[in-house]
């Protein structure tokens, strides 16, 4: 689906499996909302650390939708890092719409 990178140069990768298999067949509502889970990556408001796990994080992005039901929620992206082939990389494990962001310890956040 993509490849991208978030704003500390770490890459993230959204395979199409993971989208159509696991995010759109728990949350079909997020279908028309790829961009803006494309876009919660690229230019959050927060990325927080998952208070379960050190190697999954949560990127953020407050009013992620600008229009329909879901106008002003935030859209949540969970990211799992692992290295392969001696490289960091991050796969995006789900996504959903929330309205407030909570979470872990904050580990970067938009100036």
């Amino acid at each position: 689906m993509f490849s991208v990178n978030d704003p500390r140069g770490k890459l993230v990768i959204l395979k199409k499996n993971t989208w159509d298999k696991h995010i759109v067949d728990k949350r079909p509502e997020l279908i028309p909302y790829l961009e803006n889970v494309k876009n919660a990556i690229i230019d959050p408001d927060e990325i927080r650390l998952s208070t379960k796990s050190n190697n999954h994080e949560f990127y953020l992005r407050r009013s992620g939708i600008s229009s329909g039901s879901f106008k002003n929620m935030n859209i949540a992206v969970v990211v799992e890092f692992v290295i392969r082939k001696l490289e960091l990389r991050g796969y995006v494990n789900t996504a959903y719409i929330t309205p407030e962001m909570k979470g872990g310890t904050v580990r970067w956040t938009r100036h």
